[in-house]
């Protein structure tokens, strides 16, 4: 792959629903070309904490080790976090490999509660 402005790619996927088989595809291609990527867990107001919750523990068991970012528009939660990660794919500073984030403020400890 020889798009050196490409620097990684966000797939974004609705937190109640999880990755479909396309987006599971897409993330395995971009591991096979050496593509820094991150999924970004969409609608997360859209649930109670409590399930919540459980859907982002579900997400993260299933991309593991890939870095998973839980958003809610409405809260404005993840977004700082988002940027981040688009700061450091630009500066080179991920790894190809899931663009996982050892200090991801949801890596361990999950989305914020609202």
């Amino acid at each position: 792959m020889g798009r050196e402005e490409l620097a990684g790619v966000l797939i974004l996927i609705d937190v109640r629903r999880g990755p479909e088989q396309e987006e599971h595809e897409l993330a395995a291609f971009l591991e096979h070309h050496g593509i820094a990527h991150a999924w970004v867990g969409t609608k997360a107001d859209k649930l109670k904490s409590t399930k919540l919750r459980q859907a982002v523990s579900v997400l993260r068991e299933a991309l593991a080790p890939s870095q998973l970012m839980v958003t809610s528009s409405e809260r404005g939660s993840g977004i700082d976090e988002i940027w981040r990660w688009i700061r450091a794919a630009v500066a080179d500073e991920l790894p190809a490999s899931g663009g996982t984030g050892e200090g991801s403020a949801h890596g361990a400890s999950g989305p914020e509660e609202g």
